[in-house]
């Protein structure tokens, strides 16, 4: 029993900052450990002791000083030294806190060098130490301090491990004594023996440099390695170490230090520290931009695969401790209770539970802190306006989990369009749509004498070219690159009948049961195509390819200068250069739509994993001007927003379906995104030939691709949607203000804010996505979106449904799942339509049919968000894309001509 409790005091102890017996069933199981029990119930200093720690957990700090001092000053016997020595540390722990009394650094060493003189308590013993390290207190004497931790750290016991550190602290840094790398490693070795895990990682640094001991990059990773396993199930606080941990596990991976040079390990580690938007996620953040340019876009995917997978493991790791380290304390209390009934006596019961209590709701709050740490704050919850505009727009306030929701009181001429109309969107029922499939039985384009293999089997030369022969002839009556001969080669037969064709060491075919070509790839350069023989992608040294369900597509490639190109469209694009200014990093895009050049500005931010670019807007207005664009107008304003003329309103007026009056700011910047989106989905278009839509589905009959779902027809955007729309571009409103009165941080609306149920999203590119049952579909700009769950702890991934849709794209009421990177684009979207929407609706008030702003809302003009922006601006970037988008003509010309031997055919 009592070495159960014995190693309840270890553990706890080894958990404590300041030294302090701070839990009743601590000191009653040192009161048990040391004989003292049968006389509980004396005036003595072992009682005393006792209700003076009960009193200080229960935050009565004057009844814990009063019966600390009378203990103190008890006669001193041998049999009650250690409890007096409790207790004057405990009065020296007041003083230094200022706890019951007022906060006296002399004070607080006058007691603990009583205590450790006169009674030799270890607790007394670290806290003069460390007081004598600092100076607080006492004159600074590092000579003391190396005394009092050499004599504690010789002892071991709970604070052996802590004195080590601090001895080893001093030696690294030459603090006050002779800088000594080997007896810093020494001591780092003894504090990392006692389970002191931020040890761990200052002796594998030590390691890593040779300092004081041989170098050893092996052992120095294998330290910083469990250094963040144990950091991350451990109470302590130095998160910074843990960061450094995974930078210096990225640099290993990276240079090839102690472990083989792999770099998906290295932007794994990267990525992990660079998670968070801060000053120590600088240095990740430069390796991470330094490394994407080297690596293929399925190497980052797998990177952030792994430190999701390594997130998830470390958590589950987290939570078992927790929940053992719970039945352990459960079981100490019963062991406890079980001793004083027969020991102590039934009064210490419930000081014993409470004490138990406190034990476990502290763990808690630690363990929850440390996890924090490593995770983005939960979303806001109703961030409202800095200063209500008057008092007639004075807010309601209500209290949700502990925090301050504001609900405006709407005024008695309301918007059109109110808030507290809102619903969230139901799942309409999905228009008519054609789903093109491969026929469950393809008739092969070739016969093998028997059946086809239940596993993957290789064909001897014979076979290989007689099959090859049967496959070539079936695809002479195919169209597009499917009616040109395969070359010779070994073939592969797969289980659904599908063959893989090896021509050398370096090339490859990927061909269908049916006989179409699936994907070629050779040296550095790769393929693949849908089953109609168009290219799907293409990938060389120099560029990435994409050609989308919907027709619609993208390049990436770079600029002369190494700069990232991405053209997003026949007349769309951008140049995205990192930029260093003003000790910090930042992402800048020039972007071309149609002609018009303009440019936005990002930072990196780490979440789930997942590396992301945060839109920064441009400026800041006063808190009257969001009011303005936030509370329902006075009256409702007919449209001015004219687009009848616009090159897009003809493909897209009537999917918008824009409001005919605005009754607000937020209901007038609703259509002014969905305009400014749908106008850019125009530029991304397949432009008609001789007035023919080039879409797929008005091709050949329909989509041909393979599991390709396409609607037949628009959807529009309903009422009831741009209604739960408008809402959430009025919430972005206060998160806008919150940061710019300094109420919030500057990323309190950004992604993260936004994954909750039901949420919408808007589509800011087109992309390709996979439905629920593994079909693919096409979204472009303006297409409508609204979130199932929050993605879970871990995942680079969400799933959402199909909301509103155009004709070719995703079907209306599917389930799809998009990645985080395609998330945010979307949300960076919203936030640069909403800072462009401010800009004009702040220029153009009081003219076109607005309402005029309150004078003291235009009085504080409009300030920089950031006043150190970059400022470069591509200036040729149209022209640029324009060079891409003919090389990458090239590109597809010649990757078929590699494969094929021969021009790529006209399409029949």
């Amino acid at each position: 029993m009592k070495s159960l409790i014995s190693g309840l005091i270890e553990r706890m102890g080894s958990r404590v900052k300041v030294a302090l017996c701070r839990d009743a069933l601590n000191c009653i199981a040192s009161l048990l450990l040391c004989g003292g029990a049968t006389q509980a119930f004396a005036a003595t200093p072992a009682q005393l002791a006792v209700r003076a720690n009960q009193a200080y957990n229960s935050g009565n700090f004057k009844e814990a000083m009063k019966l600390s001092l009378v203990c103190s000053k008890e006669k001193p016997k041998p049999m009650w030294r250690l409890y007096q020595g409790m207790c004057e540390n405990v009065i020296g722990v007041m003083y230094a806190e200022g706890k019951g009394v007022p906060q006296s650094w002399t004070e607080a060493a006058k007691w603990y060098q009583s205590a450790a003189d006169k009674y030799g308590d270890r607790n007394a013993e670290l806290n003069l130490a460390q007081m004598y390290e600092s100076g607080e207190g006492v004159a600074q004497d590092y000579g003391q301090a190396v005394r009092w931790y050499k004599s504690l750290a010789g002892e071991g016991g709970v604070n052996g491990p802590q004195a080590a550190f601090s001895l080893a602290q001093l030696y690294a840094g030459g603090k006050g004594i002779q800088q000594d790398f080997s007896l810093a490693a020494k001591y780092y070795s003894m504090a990392a023996n006692g389970n002191l895990v931020d040890a761990n990682h200052y002796l594998a640094k030590l390691y890593h440099d040779g300092s004081g001991i041989p170098r050893d990059f092996g052992q120095a990773v294998e330290l910083y390695r469990k250094s963040l396993e144990e950091g991350f199930k451990s109470f302590g606080d130095k998160y910074e170490c843990l960061r450094a941990d995974e930078v210096a596990l990225g640099s290993a991976y990276e240079n090839g230090e102690g472990v083989s040079p792999d770099l998906v390990e290295a932007v794994k580690w990267y990525s992990l520290a660079a998670e968070g938007n801060d000053a120590q996620t600088r240095e990740p953040h430069e390796r991470l931009l330094a490394l994407q340019q080297k690596m293929r876009p399925d190497d980052l995917e797998e990177s952030q695969r792994l430190a999701s997978s390594w997130m998830r493991k470390i958590q589950a790791r987290v939570a078992a401790d927790q929940e053992e380290q719970e039945r352990a304390d459960a079981e100490a209390a019963a062991a406890a209770a079980a001793v004083q009934d027969d020991y102590v006596g039934p009064s210490y019961l419930g000081m014993v539970n409470q004490g138990l209590q406190n034990t476990i709701a502290r763990q808690r709050a630690i363990i929850a802190a440390a996890q924090a740490e490593r995770r983005p704050l939960p979303p806001p919850i109703g961030v409202p306006p800095a200063a209500p505009l008057s008092a007639q727009n004075a807010s309601r306030t209500q209290t949700v989990n502990g925090a301050t929701i504001y609900s405006p009181r709407s005024r008695s001429t309301a918007s059109p369009v109110t808030v507290a109309s809102v619903t969230p969107p139901t799942s309409p029922p999905p228009p008519a749509y054609t789903v093109t499939r491969s026929p469950s039985v393809l008739p092969p384009g070739y016969r093998l004498v028997g059946t086809v293999p239940s596993v993957t089997s290789p064909l001897n030369a014979p076979d290989s070219q007689s099959v090859l022969t049967q496959v070539n002839s079936s695809r002479a009556g195919m169209t597009g690159v499917n009616k040109l001969p395969l070359p010779a080669g070994e073939l592969t037969v797969h289980p659904n009948g599908n063959l893989t064709l090896k021509a050398s060491d370096v090339t490859r075919y990927e061909i269908r049961a049916s006989g179409t070509i699936a994907s070629f790839t050779t040296e550095r350069q790769s393929a693949s195509f849908r089953s109609d023989g168009r290219i799907s992608t293409v990938h060389v040294a120099t560029m990435d390819i994409r050609h989308l369900a919907n027709g619609c597509g993208s390049i990436v490639g770079q600029s002369a200068d190494k700069n990232a190109l991405i053209a997003t469209g026949e007349h769309s694009g951008y140049v995205e250069r990192t930029i260093a200014t003003a000790g910090h990093i930042f992402i800048q895009r020039t972007y071309s739509v149609a002609g018009a050049t303009y440019t936005r500005t990002f930072t990196n931010y780490t979440y789930n994993g997942v590396i992301l670019e945060h839109y920064v807007p441009t400026l800041y207005y006063a808190p009257k001007f969001y009011g303005w664009a936030y509370y329902p107008w006075e009256t409702p304003v007919t449209s001015p927003l004219a687009w009848a003329d616009a090159p897009w309103w003809s493909s897209y007026g009537s999917y918008l379906s824009p409001q005919s009056a605005y009754g607000s700011g937020f209901a007038w910047l609703t259509d002014y995104i969905l305009a400014q989106t749908l106008s850019d989905a125009y530029q991304q278009r397949i432009p008609p030939i001789n007035g023919v839509d080039q879409s797929p589905s008005t091709q050949d009959g329909g989509p041909a691709a393979d599991e390709i779902a396409s609607a037949q027809s628009d959807t529009p955007i309903t009422p009831e949607l741009k209604a739960t729309l408008g809402a959430q571009v009025q919430q972005q409103l206060a998160y806008e203000n919150a940061a710019a009165s300094g109420a919030a941080a500057p990323d309190i609306g950004d992604l993260p804010s936004a994954l909750k149920p039901r949420h919408l999203f808007v589509v800011a590119t087109s992309l390709d996505v996979t439905t629920v049952d593994e079909q693919t579909c096409a979204l472009s700009a303006g297409d409508v979106l609204w979130l199932n769950a929050p993605p879970p702890d871990g995942t680079s991934t969400a799933d959402l449904r199909v909301a509103s849709s155009k004709r070719a794209d995703c079907p209306v009421g599917v389930q799809i799942t998009v990645s985080l990177q395609d998330l945010q684009e979307m949300h960076n979207n919203l936030r640069a339509r909403i800072d462009a929407g401010l800009q004009e609706l702040r220029a153009k008030q009081g003219t076109g049919g607005l309402p005029s702003a309150p004078e003291t809302a235009l009085a504080p003009p409009p300030r920089p968000v950031m006043a150190d922006r970059p400022t470069i601006v591509d200036a040729n970037v149209a022209a640029l894309l324009d060079a891409q988008r003919q090389e990458a003509k090239q590109v597809e010309s010649g990757i078929v001509q590699i494969a094929f031997g021969v021009q790529p055919p006209n399409k029949q």
